[in-house]
């Protein structure tokens, strides 16, 4: 893993067949090559069906063609795919759908462990699921109080109540606190970088993270991976 990227693994069975299934919903590219070779070559499939009962993924045929003559049947396979988030990978085997060795559509087991690995730049984790407290000190004898929807590495998402003092972009706050029950405990200065009104005069206030300490890096680190996997769980 690189500094800027996070990688998690995953190991929920409900978790992993909402994978599978957005998945085959959105026709996203499998890009398929065996696990051994030295200079791997990839061959693109997608999924054609989801057969949950029978834990297993069907997929169409594998382009180019000439597959069959790298990819043999039964043997570890590295499956790789880029959503719009991060990129899935887990190891797997081909098999015929059929007994045919003509068969036209090829299957593989529902995997039981993958890794999704997303730069942390791009790397936001919902607290929806999660009680939070987001307060900004606005001036001597203004504090909003609310709660916070995302924190990423880099950043967060807070809703507070509407104010008499102007919260203008580019604005420096020197007084921003997050806390997430069980999770984090965060303090720090902070810039605007976006605020919407809502049609009942509530803020939607996105900051970026400003002058953190390392262990406070690695302090949000830990949360958004524990967020991470809470919320996959539940």
């Amino acid at each position: 893993m690189t500094e800027s990227e996070l990688t998690t693994t995953v190991t929920n069975e409900k978790a992993i067949l909402r994978y599978m299934n957005g998945i085959s919903e959105q026709n996203i590219s499998l890009f398929i090559s065996p696990r051994e070779a030295d200079q791997p070559r990839q061959y693109r499939s997608s999924i054609m069906r989801v057969e949950a009962e029978n834990q297993q993924l069907v997929l169409h045929q594998l382009v180019p063609g000439d597959w069959k003559e790298v990819i043999q049947l039964s043997k570890d396979i590295e499956v790789t795919c880029h959503m719009q988030y991060g990129t899935i990978k887990f190891l797997s085997s081909l098999s015929p759908l059929d007994d045919s060795e003509n068969s036209m559509y090829l299957q593989l087991p529902i995997p039981k462990r993958l890794s999704k690995k997303q730069l942390r730049s791009s790397f936001r984790v919902s607290l929806l699921k999660h009680k939070s407290e987001a307060s900004l000190k606005l001036g001597q004898d203004c504090l909003l109080t609310g709660f916070c929807s995302d924190i990423s590495m880099t950043g967060a998402l807070l809703h507070l109540p509407a104010s008499n003092t102007e919260i203008k972009v580019g604005r420096i706050m020197e007084q921003f606190q997050v806390t997430i029950a069980n999770v984090l405990n965060l303090k720090c200065h902070a810039k605007i970088s976006h605020v919407s009104k809502s049609d009942t005069d509530k803020l939607s206030v996105g900051l970026h993270f400003l002058e953190l300490e390392p262990a406070q890096k690695k302090a949000i680190k830990t949360a958004i991976i524990k967020l991470e996997r809470l919320n996959i769980v539940k």
